[in-house]
Formats: C-alpha cells, sequence, structure tokens
C-alpha cells in the first residue's frame, strides 16, 4: 500500500527485506537496533509509525534525528512521501488538517512529528534514528531523550532506537549492553526491559559478490578465520570476496559500518578520535590483550587528579624492555584517602608492589583550604615522598597528545582489567564545532579526559620511551607503598 523512493529517487513500492520482516516478527515494547548500514530500518520503522496514526484514532508518534537537516529529510522522505502516495481514498477518509514541516496531524486526532527533541506530551511510539551519533556527539541531547522523550512513552508502549556503533560509551552503548547481557542469560523481558536485536552484514542476501580471480591476503584470511573459530560465522567465498573489497574502501571504519559481530562494532574507532587508529592497529597486532600481572616487578601508577570530576589512575609494569598496563581504576567525588586505601587494597589483594606514584603538574599546587598539596596528603597518609614523582606542565596540549601517539604503539594494554581505560583512550577526540561543521585542534572535555590525561602522563614523563628497571621497593618501609 505504501510507496517510497529508492536509492536513486524513484517511486517504488515498498516491500519489506528480510531484515525488517525477521524484525517486525521478533519486536517488543522496548528495542534497540544495533545494525549494518542501508538495512532500512529508519524507512521501516517510520512506515509504522505513519501506518498507526492513519489506521489508529489519537496515536501520537515521535521521531528524534541526529540533526535538523536529517529530521526534514525524514519527514519528507519517510513520512510525507508515503503518505502523500497513498491511494486517494484512505487519503480523503483520513486526511490531515494540520500538515507543516515537521508535524502531520489528522482528522482522527492522531498525529506524528520530527525534530531533534521530543519535550513535552504522551508518546505510543517513540524512534531515535542514530542514537549512537547523538550519544556520541550531543551527549547532553542524549540524556535529555533518555530522562524525557522515553519517560513520554508509557509502559506498554514502544519505543524504537536504533543506530550503527560510535564507540563504547554513552546511553546507546549502555542500553546495548544490558539488553545484550540480558539476551544472552535467558532472563525474562518486563515491558520497561529493552530487547537487543543485531543484524549483520553477513545476513544480507545481496552482500556477495563473484570471487573471479581475487585473491584475499594474509590479513584478512586471518580475519576470516578467526570469525570461523572464535564466532561461529562461517562465510562463502562470495561473501569474503564482498567483504574484502567493501573494506578496501571502508578502511577502518569497516567493521564499525559493516560488523560481523556485536562487540566488533562497539570497538571501532570514532571520527574524531585522537588515538582510534592506533589502538584499532594494536588490537589486530595482538596489543590489546591478556596482560599478567609480574609479581616480582614493581608497579607504577599514573594519575589524573580530579576535584570537581573523575580522578583516573593507570597502573603500569616494565618488564622485558615492554610497557604493560595491567590495571585501571576510575572513581568521581572522593578524596585523597579513598584512592591511598585503594592501593593499600591493590597492595593487599593483588600483591602489587609499588614503585613509583606519577602525579600531574599540579600535584605540588597547595590547596587555599588545608596549605597543603596532594604530594604533602600522600606523604602524610604513608606513601614516601621519595616515590612521589611530579610530571611536568607541558605548554601546548597538542604536544603530550603526539606523545601518547607515539608511546601507545609500543606499549601492551590488559583488554579486561583496563577496559574502562581503553575506551577513554577510545572516545577522547577533538571538541566538535557544530557551526562551523569542524574538528577543532583541541580535545573535548568528557568522560573519557581523565583516563586520556592520565595516560598522558606516562607518555610525558618518558617521552624518550625509555625506562630503566626501577629497583625493587624496600618492605621494610611502610608495606610496599614506599619506594
Amino acid at each position: 500500500m505504501y510507496w517510497i523512493q529508492d536509492e536513486q529517487g524513484k517511486r517504488v513500492r515498498f516491500t519489506p527485506n528480510d531484515e525488517q520482516l525477521h524484525f517486525y516478527e521478533n519486536q517488543w515494547y522496548l528495542n534497540a537496533i544495533l545494525k549494518a548500514r542501508q538495512l532500512g530500518f529508519t524507512t521501516f520503522i517510520d512506515l509504522m509509525a505513519l501506518d498507526s496514526c492513519v489506521f489508529t484514532s489519537n496515536f501520537m508518534a515521535g521521531i528524534i534525528a541526529h540533526t535538523l537537516e536529517d529530521a526534514g529529510k525524514i519527514f519528507r522522505k519517510k513520512i510525507k512521501y508515503p503518505y502523500d502516495n497513498l491511494p486517494e481514498g484512505i487519503r480523503e477518509l483520513v486526511p490531515t488538517k494540520k500538515d507543516s514541516e515537521s508535524q502531520m496531524v489528522f482528522i482522527n486526532d492522531s498525529e506524528i512529528s520530527v525534530g531533534t527533541s521530543m519535550r513535552s506530551g504522551t508518546l505510543q511510539l517513540l524512534h531515535v534514528s542514530e542514537f549512537g551519533k547523538i550519544c556520541r556527539k550531543h551527549p547532553d541531547k542524549a540524556e535529555e531523550i533518555v530522562t524525557g522523550a522515553f519517560n513520554a512513552v508509557h509502559a506498554g508502549q514502544r519505543i524504537y532506537i536504533e543506530s550503527t556503533a560510535e564507540g563504547r560509551s554513552g546511553h546507546f552503548y549502555d542500553i546495548c549492553k544490558r539488553s545484550q547481557d540480558r539476551k544472552r542469560t535467558g532472563k525474562r523481558l518486563s515491558k520497561m526491559d529493552f530487547k537487543f536485536h543485531f543484524y549483520p552484514w553477513h545476513e544480507k542476501r545481496s552482500y556477495r559478490m563473484d570471487a573471479g580471480d581475487m585473491e584475499l591476503t594474509k590479513e584478512e584470511l586471518a580475519y576470516f578465520k578467526k570469525l570461523s573459530d572464535e564466532q561461529g560465522i562461517t562465510l562463502d567465498a562470495e561473501q569474503k570476496s564482498w567483504y574484502a573489497k567493501k573494506a578496501g574502501v571502508m578502511g577502518e571504519k569497516m567493521k564499525q559500518e559493516f560488523p560481523s559481530f556485536p562487540e566488533e562494532a562497539f570497538e571501532q574507532s570514532i571520527i574524531g578520535s585522537y588515538y582510534g587508529t592506533i589502538l584499532a592497529k594494536m588490537r589486530i597486532q595482538g596489543r590489546i590483550t591478556k596482560v599478567e600481572h609480574v609479581q616480582s616487578m614493581p608497579v607504577n601508577t599514573f594519575w589524573d587528579l580530579g576535584r570537581n570530576d573523575c580522578t583516573a589512575i593507570w597502573f603500569h609494569q616494565f618488564v622485558a624492555g615492554e610497557h604493560r598496563f595491567i590495571d585501571y581504576y576510575e572513581c568521581n567525588g572522593e578524596d585523597l584517602e579513598h584512592y591511598y586505601r585503594y592501593l593499600e587494597e591493590m597492595r593487599i589483594n593483588r600483591g602489587f608492589i609499588f614503585g613509583k606514584h606519577y602525579l600531574p603538574h599540579d600535584g605540588d599546587n597547595k590547596n587555599l583550604e588545608h596549605n597543603q598539596s596532594r604530594r604533602e596528603r600522600f606523604v602524610e597518609l604513608g606513601i614516601s615522598n621519595n616515590a612521589i614523582e611530579i610530571v611536568e606542565r607541558i605548554e601546548n596540549i597538542n604536544d603530550g597528545i603526539e606523545m601518547v601517539r607515539k608511546a601507545l604503539p609500543i606499549c601492551w594494554i590488559d583488554t579486561e582489567n583496563c577496559d574502562k581505560g581503553i575506551i577513554c583512550l577510545e572516545e577522547y577526540q577533538h571538541q566538535w564545532n557544530e557551526r562551523q561543521g569542524v574538528f577543532m585542534d583541541y580535545p573535548l572535555h568528557n568522560h573519557a579526559s581523565n583516563g586520556a590525561d592520565a595516560f598522558r602522563q606516562f607518555a610525558q614523563a618518558f617521552d624518550d620511551l625509555t625506562i630503566k628497571p626501577l629497583k625493587r621497593p624496600n618492605r621494610a618501609r611502610r608495606g610496599a607503598m614506599a619506594a
């Protein structure tokens, strides 16, 4: 019954594809859709919204887009065009009594609106398009959607959030992770739980090409073998050829835009990331892996000391000429005694023998209220003054970022214990200028800043990327906290 415009702008009758039909038959009240590109979920969900408005009285539907430009396109192509091309008899029975550039109100008192936010009213259906992009570029807007628009949809009504992956942080990632974990454990879904839906590239029948004389590289063969061995994903020759050819065009964005399995989608670097490309290469090289703690070697710590925000700590060992990061910790709103106690717990429970503690340049600045620096406070708590190093300040933060870019490729990072720190490195990105549509030459201050700044203390402290093994601490001093 509905007509749409295809990729070439031609008028075609809408016919749901395999992925859309599968989703329709398996949808829930709240749905989180992680997908490969060009599967048509925006069109399908918006047609469901329009259909509900036309054939149900007093039905309220809202669609949230990434940008105003996207909102305009969705309204014109996904809502207005299909409605205007309905059979004349239906449009005569259900005409519009209001038709603006972003909203249709029908004679049956149903309405459908498209915008970049939904601040008021009660909705029976909410669709958030490219929610991952909203969460990454506009976290404040994402927070407003979750606290405002989601709450406008009462239990038992429908929410659809769909997107390609945009890094491992933000509401889209969190919702997908929780719903995926619930799916894996087989827990029963309530009407207030999101159901996880994943649609990878290799399930689309058209994503294949004649192999011909094409030869796969060693890296491509290794990747396909890993998919088979670790994920149970078996591909035929035509699928492998399509993937290899597409990856040649997409480059490092391939696994984000055309993921083979969910975890892979979220691991990929994001646009504007300072270190995303390097981290992607480190994964291929096996440098982000399980890194064992060597009990006999000292553990160094590198800090970013937050006051009103997060304090972050990287735990580092220099073993056999290798820089190994074995753990990461961050916390908000705690005083220095909390972090001292945490180090003591690591010493007792994990057997850490601490070497040096590297604090940022302001570690020697005195607190006006107590006339005491953070170095002095740590010494008061029990850390030897000789174990504390203050990393010199650099005038230009971009110089420090370049030091990190130089340091990362020679490091090894534990994939489990350092997971939150790795996310910080991945999500550390340029500030985006919405008005000019460009990235600025300085970093965005967000959730990733503290973890990335703490790692930068390592790169700045050892900018020549050499470090001699530290002497084993004297156990006779106050525990292993003293150097």
